[in-house]
């Protein structure tokens, strides 16, 4: 029997400079650039990426907003990279 699937990997990027308003909980933070990740798995073994996108996230209840080609250099402009500590 051979087990095979995907799984999603989510890395943090950075942090908006600015503070973003939430729909969906009524908060006002700033924000988490994050780059997900799917891989295809080989008996729970990540293999390959199939698919990788980025998404900002309200850190409080985890809505989150695909950035796309058409808004991707007015977010990145204005998000701050993460440090290495």
């Amino acid at each position: 029997m051979i087990f095979y699937g995907w799984r999603t990997f989510a890395s943090k990027k950075g942090t908006l400079r600015r503070i973003c308003h939430c729909n969906n909980c009524n908060a006002d933070t700033k924000w988490e650039l994050r780059v997900l990740w799917t891989w295809f798995t080989l008996f729970f073994i990540p293999i390959f990426p199939i698919y990788v996108e980025r998404v900002l996230v309200c850190p409080i209840c985890e809505y989150g907003i695909k950035v796309t080609k058409k808004n991707r250099d007015e977010i990145m402009a204005d998000v701050e990279p993460e440090t290495l500590e």
